[in-house]
């Protein structure tokens, strides 16, 4: 069985023991779309991971993330910016409240030294004088399934996970099934030996390692 879309609708009718005229494929398409999400919303995954590079524009100092970012953006984890001599640096990101009072007036420009996220917007101090070539890596979450995009690796690596969570929604919202509180239960067992397995991913030990993202006021 193909691990995609198509093979979880036909895995979720035959537990339920039902089909496309009592239980609507769409209906089926949102509910593993939101298992998917809350899995990326529930840890940083080696699945949510993404990396895109873009250009600065020399003047402009603020850049609309759904239009300069092509995956859905959820929270950043390290930039770097490369300037016209190919010499490589990091951009450290500063809370808003810490940036706002560091270039409060932005009337310096230059090579981009920090940057910030604030109303939906990535802004850089100082204000960026050339094109320079910023490399972000950030924390998303994958584009929808859907009949054209029928797979990622959410589907591909936590496939059980997703269908207990799907069969708790079904049951719950759509269907009466006295096993809900089973599928839910496993769901969230199968959820939680997921999220370690990720955790041990990031570290040679046994014991899962966090990411905290960190700053100094200069």
């Amino acid at each position: 069985m193909a691990k995609d879309l198509s093979g979880m609708k036909t895995q979720i009718w035959a537990w339920t023991d039902t089909d496309s005229v009592r239980l609507d494929g769409d209906q089926i398409t949102s509910i593993v779309n939101g298992i998917i999400a809350d899995l990326a919303r529930s840890a940083d995954s080696l699945y949510n991971e993404f990396s895109e590079t873009f250009p600065t524009i020399s003047g402009t100092s603020e850049y609309d993330i759904s239009s300069t970012l092509t995956a859905k953006f959820s929270r950043p984890f390290s930039m770097w910016v490369t300037g016209s001599s190919g010499d490589r640096a990091r951009v450290g990101y500063l809370p808003p409240e810490i940036f706002e009072k560091k270039y409060k007036d932005q009337s310096g420009t230059g090579e981009p030294i920090h940057y910030t996220i604030f109303a939906g917007n990535i802004i850089f101090g100082p204000v960026p004088d050339d094109a320079y070539s910023i490399r972000f890596r950030f924390y998303g979450y994958p584009a929808d399934l859907s009949a054209s995009d029928s797979t990622n690796e959410y589907l591909q690596n936590a496939w059980d996970v997703i269908l207990y969570g799907s069969l708790g929604e079904v049951c719950l919202y759509l269907i009466e099934d006295n096993r809900k509180a089973q599928f839910k239960a496993e769901f969230h067992e199968r959820k939680r030996r997921f999220l370690i397995e990720q955790g041990r991913a990031r570290t040679s030990g046994y014991r899962p390692q966090g990411h905290e993202q960190g700053w100094m006021e200069d």
